[in-house]
């Protein structure tokens, strides 16, 4: 199957009025007319993610390797230095210098806090059951995935780098053991079991990742677990367990650096982080490095958040970086079908580029547990390695970045985009209406359309910038990989829409 020939080009404009998303049979681009009277808001993590800055710790990034440089100057203290094609730096610690005084070092390109993140259960993970028997599908159904099962499809050889607590790998469902042959086949641990990072404690870092938190082992079931009742999404694919959160549940923004930068090495074709923090910019240091690993062909997904209650602008890093695939949650069917979940954050960036991307079921979600066990759960946290799961069913099937390069984790990331289907929004009173944009990207991933279309697109997220610098022209390439020629009609479809008001009132009124 090729992926990159150009057959023709749709130049589309668009006015400066409210527009609905335009649908095209495989395709479901849309555009969100926000009127934004503040997008200022305040920005906190998930249910949850939230973050505190960890005062003169700094993440640096070098023109060229200067830590030797760095570290000969006073108040400065090389912690950790980072040197990669995709990142070269370091962490440092000073008393005496501010970000300002450390960007204007020679041979620094950027500098940026280094965050404290904070992890806590989201509603749903607080909520959860432990099941003594094993569960059994939890959404392929709705999204196709069984159906690619059918085919006997099911992520074999592909790598995927799980970015969050560790593994229980010795759970039956996921190898019972750790190495070379079983199902987790790699990984490290970066932190340790003791008090880290509370202060006054170091991290301990070692060879074994094995989760004692449990969220990670969650991902994995959900990704690749596999009994003879229960299938994970790419049953077949190996994990490498990257651990970043230990006994304490908290992690800093240059340890998921770290991680991410040893998954590459380690020649993963895929990462999956269930981790964020409150940012809204696709500038941050974790969003620049992720967006860089998808640069280079790696498939890159992460949870969106589950502040949706808290209304639009709740995007966090690295959900924020550019091509990374932003995953927000569906619910599983129910009476009226599958629709978006109320409790999914919200987009759009705080420059009023459009995210999340798509939305992968995330609602009471069966999978692995602790000591052998299996838990009923849910989240932002679990939709996005279903996602994650999904990108392996075709890597297996086509190959990855090993086989067609650097540009092949951006098409893809586009394929499963554009090939996401109608989800209707989350109050039953708006039943004709499609969520919008701004809550669940595109829409619902369609695992059959993904591998079955023979429609591609190349473009960039249609974000008018409803501001003094709108924009609306907008291209698109649509690529025909069937055997005939084909004629596109373009359709509307009409979404759900929000125009955004910030109330900061001290007094309790809401008067405008």
């Amino acid at each position: 199957m090729k992926l990159f020939e150009l057959n023709s080009t749709i130049s589309v404009h668009l006015g400066n009025s409210k527009l609905a998303p335009f649908q095209n049979g495989q395709v479901y681009l849309s555009v969100i007319p926000l009127a934004v009277l503040n997008a200022g808001q305040q920005q906190r993590g998930e249910h949850g993610l939230a973050a505190t800055g960890r005062a003169k710790t700094y993440i640096v990034e070098y023109a060229t390797e200067n830590v030797t440089t760095l570290g000969s100057l006073a108040d400065i203290k090389v912690v950790k230095g980072f040197s990669s094609d995709i990142f070269t730096g370091a962490v440092v610690e000073t008393a005496g210098l501010s970000l300002n005084d450390l960007k204007g070092l020679p041979g620094v390109v950027n500098v940026w806090p280094n965050d404290q993140v904070n992890p806590k259960p989201s509603a749903q993970e607080q909520n959860c059951k432990i099941r003594a028997e094993r569960p059994r599908d939890f959404g392929h159904n709705i999204t196709g995935v069984s159906k690619l099962h059918e085919r006997g499809i099911f992520g074999k050889g592909v790598k995927i780098g799980v970015v969050d607590t560790g593994i229980w790998y010795k759970h039956d469902a996921l190898g019972g053991g750790f190495g070379k042959g079983f199902k987790v086949a790699g990984g490290y641990d970066f932190v340790g079991n003791g008090g880290w990072p509370s202060a006054g404690h170091e991290k301990q870092p070692g060879g074994d990742p094995l989760d004692l938190l449990g969220y990670g082992t969650s991902v994995a079931g959900i990704i690749a677990g596999k009994t003879n009742d229960f299938l994970g999404v790419a049953p077949d694919a190996t994990l490498y367990a990257y651990k970043v959160m230990g006994s304490q549940g908290s992690t800093q923004t240059s340890t998921l650096i770290e991680a991410f930068l040893a998954a590459y090495n380690d020649g993963v074709d895929i990462i999956t982080a269930s981790i964020g923090a409150p940012s809204g910019w696709a500038e941050e240091a974790w969003a620049v490095v992720a967006s860089r690993m998808v640069n280079k062909g790696i498939v890159v997904t992460t949870s969106a958040g589950n502040l949706g209650f808290d209304g639009p602008f709740g995007m966090k890093t690295a959900a924020s970086g550019k091509n990374v695939l932003a995953v927000a949650m569906a619910n599983t069917p129910s009476a009226d079908g599958t629709r978006a979940s109320s409790i999914t954050s919200w987009g759009l960036l705080n420059d009023l580029g459009l995210k999340p991307d798509v939305a992968a079921p995330g609602d009471s979600v069966n999978t692995t547990a602790l000591d052998n066990g299996w838990v009923v759960t849910g989240g932002t946290s679990m939709s996005c390695p279903y996602v994650a799961g999904i990108a392996a069913l075709y890597i297996g099937e086509f190959g990855g970045r090993h086989v067609h390069g650097d540009r092949f984790a951006l098409d893809l990331s586009r394929r499963i985009v554009s090939t996401a289907r109608r989800l209707a929004y989350h109050d039953s009173e708006y039943a004709d209406l499609a969520a919008p944009v701004a809550q669940v990207g595109n829409g619902l991933v369609d695992a059959v359309k993904l591998f079955d279309s023979t429609t591609a697109l190349e473009f960039e997220p249609i974000a008018l910038n409803d501001t003094r610098h709108f924009n609306g022209r907008h291209e698109i390439i649509v690529k025909n990989f069937a055997p005939v020629d084909v004629r596109y009609h373009l359709s509307s479809q009409d979404a759900y829409g929000v125009d955004t008001l910030q109330l900061n009132c001290t007094d309790g009124s809401k008067t405008v």
